[in-house]
C-alpha cells in the first residue's frame, strides 16, 4: 500500500515498485495494470462484477494497482452505483493473492478504507507513505536533476538560495499540493 498526499509522486513510485515485484520473483509475469473507480464500475451489478473480474484474471500472475480504492466505499451520493460489487470482487482477489493487489491514495482516506471492515484488515502488511519535503529537499532535487543533466549553478547560487527563492515565489499551500513536482516549477518559473 502506498499512501500520501498529492505530489508525492505515488504513482511514479508504484510505477517503479510494480515491476520490481516481477524481478525478485514476488509474482509470476510482469503484467501491470493501474485501475480507478471508472474501470471496475459499471452502470448494472453483473457488469461490475464481470469488469472486475476480467481485470483480475487478466493479471493473474501480476499485478494490480488500484488507485484511490475507497472510491469504491459505499456513498449517500451515489447509492445507485454498484461500487461495493466491484469492491468485493476485488477483496476475494486480494485473499487470493491473484494478482499481486497495490492500493494507493491519501492517508486518511487509506485509513477510513482498511477501518470499513470490508475484509482486507491484514492483506497489506507494508505500507509505504510517502511524505511532503520542504522548500530545501526540492531545492536539492531540482540541483541534482539539473547537475545530471549537464546544468551548473552560477556562483552565489546554491541550494539553500533555491529554496528562500521558492519559498517567495510559493506559499505553504502551493508546496503541499505540488510537493515533489515544486522543482519543475524551478525550472519554468525561476
Amino acid at each position: 500500500m502506498i499512501v500520501g498526499e498529492s505530489g508525492t509522486d505515488k504513482s511514479f513510485i508504484s510505477r517503479i515498485l510494480g515491476p520490481m515485484q516481477h524481478d525478485i520473483g514476488a509474482v509470476q509475469t510482469s503484467r501491470f495494470i493501474e485501475v480507478g473507480r471508472d474501470d471496475l464500475v459499471a452502470h448494472m451489478a453483473l457488469r461490475t462484477i464481470a469488469k472486475t473480474r476480467v481485470a483480475l484474471e487478466h493479471l493473474a500472475g501480476g499485478i494490480l494497482l488500484i488507485d484511490k480504492v475507497y472510491s469504491l466505499l459505499p456513498s449517500l451520493a451515489r447509492r445507485q452505483d454498484h461500487e461495493i460489487l466491484a469492491l468485493a470482487e476485488n477483496v476475494n482477489g486480494i485473499s487470493d493473492r491473484e494478482p499481486l493487489v497495490l492500493l494507493k491514495g491519501c492517508p486518511a482516506d487509506m485509513r477510513r478504507f482498511l477501518a470499513s471492515d470490508v475484509g482486507v484488515w491484514g492483506c497489506f502488511p507494508v505500507q509505504i507513505e510517502l511524505l511532503i519535503i520542504s522548500s530545501e529537499e526540492i531545492s536539492e532535487i531540482f540541483v541534482r536533476s539539473g547537475t545530471s543533466k549537464g546544468f551548473a549553478l552560477d556562483a552565489g547560487v546554491d541550494v539553500s538560495s533555491i529554496a528562500v527563492d521558492l519559498s517567495r515565489a510559493t506559499d505553504a499551500g502551493w508546496r503541499t499540493e505540488n510537493n515533489g513536482r515544486g522543482f519543475q516549477f524551478i525550472f519554468i518559473y525561476l
